[in-house]
């Protein structure tokens, strides 16, 4: 964002205006945007608050889509902290509720690999790299070109990161 108090005005404005017009997945939609503009501002404790808020509304909607989405935002703001049994928590708690929508045929299972990179990069971060090559390798495996996947020079980066720390220089390139 260029102009993240513009920004972070504008989110609050969608949200409020969405729940006076009983569009609630909007605003719950603007919350999640909301920490990538506190991010920006290295301002983790609003981050914190908006996803809890939105996790609320959308477990009062009961949309199960929505709660993974933002239980994998707090997960990973939880390791930001370093606090990593709420963070894996987290992480679990929105592949465990996407995996359930992909058994219901709610959901195709290429969009785990979202799940699967966040589980990765996070054991990778917090110094747990076997376990994140074993997520790694399920983003690769999973991995469609649809519409909101993660990009594949993300996983691409990831896997010479491993390469690297093999000292698997040539491999990394």
């Amino acid at each position: 964002y260029e102009n993240p108090d513009y920004a972070e005005k504008l989110l609050e404005e969608v949200h409020e205006n969405s729940l006076q017009d009983g569009d609630t997945s909007l605003a719950i939609n603007a919350l999640l945007e909301m920490p990538y503009v506190y991010g920006q501002q290295v301002d983790y404790a609003k981050s914190y608050d908006v996803l809890w808020l939105a996790l609320f509304l959308a477990d009062d909607m009961g949309n199960q889509k929505q709660k993974a989405t933002i239980y994998g935002h707090l997960g990973r703001l939880y390791s930001y902290y370093k606090r990593k049994e709420e963070a894996f928590e987290y992480l679990q708690t929105s592949l465990n509720l996407n995996k359930d929508l992909v058994n219901k045929d709610l959901l195709d299972d290429t969009y785990l690999v979202k799940n699967y990179y966040l589980l990765s990069t996070t054991y990778r971060e917090l110094g747990n790299p076997d376990m994140g090559r074993i997520y790694l390798d399920s983003c690769f495996t999973k991995y469609k070109q649809v519409p909101n996947q993660i990009a594949m020079p993300y996983l691409q980066f990831e896997k010479a990161f491993n390469y690297s720390q093999e000292n698997r220089y040539a491999d990394a390139l």
